[in-house]
């Protein structure tokens, strides 16, 4: 009952040539998971965090559909998979995400979620150390192209971060 979302391939393809181009990352650690189902995207995400070293660093991005639901006073993000018809079965999770990538070694990970509703993929619990924070430590950023609002059909988020990796 979603729509198709006729740019997001090329979009992925993009800032996966960006990262291997200008920040190295090798294509064999490259995992490209296009119009798959749930199943297939949480299986792929839990083996390749778990095939991660304490060095490593990891982007994960998602270009899709999105929705949120809130349960008491916390807003749940939805990334929606391919062939998801109920939100409580075929839908990822913010809370499903954070689970995957709490038993992690990675040492940083940035999560860039280019859909609806992309602010409840945030927590709104995140603890921030005191002082300075130091490369040395672990960090989990999540980026969004939007807050709790629809965004649209045509990305403005891409072409935004392709331009900050380029400058970088």
């Amino acid at each position: 009952g979603w729509n198709p979302l006729p740019g997001t391939l090329t979009e992925a393809q993009q800032v996966k040539e960006m990262l291997s181009s200008k920040y190295g990352f090798k294509e064999a650690n490259i995992l490209e998971l296009y119009n798959k189902d749930y199943a297939t995207i949480l299986s792929g995400l839990s083996t390749k965090l778990a095939s991660m070293k304490e060095n490593d660093n990891l982007v994960i991005y998602f270009a899709g559909h999105g929705t949120y639901k809130q349960k008491g006073n916390e807003l749940i993000g939805y990334w929606v998979p391919l062939n998801a018809k109920s939100i409580d079965v075929d839908y990822i999770s913010s809370t499903k995400l954070a689970e995957l990538v709490a038993g992690s070694n990675v040492k940083h990970l940035l999560m860039l979620s280019d859909a609806c509703y992309g602010g409840a993929m945030r927590s709104s619990n995140e603890i921030k150390p005191p002082g300075q924070l130091e490369y040395k430590l672990k960090s989990r950023q999540v980026l969004t192209s939007g807050g709790l609002e629809k965004v649209p059909g045509n990305s403005v988020f891409v072409p935004m971060v392709m331009k900050a990796l380029q400058l970088n």
